[in-house]
């Protein structure tokens, strides 16, 4: 029988409580696991993948894998257009070439954007792609399911529209 969340665990639960605009990797993670440690080995890679998995539904986030070479996790927050967006970014393999903190700099209105970022950018606002995912999202986190369902109806449709025009 379970006794509650480990040490790790609940670590891995306060950074997220402390940084939901964010998004996270198993390398942030392993330095607040394990603080002080000077080699992470696979060890603890996993045991910090493996408690980050158990706090995602505790802390209400999600994973998906980078497009870089190896996949790392990536964990965000799918209620924040922030996190969201930079995970997306993340996920990506033609952004690959960029760094998490390019993406923040570039999101965060800190460093010019590369033409490649643009799309990403414009999804942001309202009525983009990613806005209407998290506010599908936080609608159904609030439950209002009907409301997350016409959003979601909505936006299938738009995307049903545009593949049509493309196969003509």
């Amino acid at each position: 029988m379970s006794r509650g969340p480990g040490r790790i665990q609940s670590a891995i639960e306060r950074l997220m409580a402390e940084r939901p605009d964010d998004i996270l990797s198993v390398a942030d993670l392993c330095q607040v696991a394990y603080p002080g440690l000077n080699s992470v080995d696979k060890k603890h890679r996993v045991a910090v993948a493996r408690a980050a998995f158990n706090a995602l539904g505790r802390a209400g986030w999600s994973y998906g894998r980078s497009g870089q070479p190896g996949g790392m996790n990536v964990y965000y927050n799918p209620c924040s257009l922030r996190s969201y967006a930079l995970a997306k970014m993340r996920e990506d393999f033609v952004l690959s070439r960029y760094t998490t903190e390019e993406f923040r700099l570039v999101v965060d209105g800190k460093m010019e954007c590369p033409y490649c970022l643009e799309k990403a950018l414009e999804a942001m606002k309202p009525g983009g792609w990613i806005w209407r995912h998290v506010e599908i999202h936080k609608a159904e986190v609030a439950g209002r399911d009907e409301e997350a369902a016409k959003m979601r109806s909505d936006l299938n449709a738009e995307v049903n529209r545009k593949m049509a025009a493309l196969s003509l």
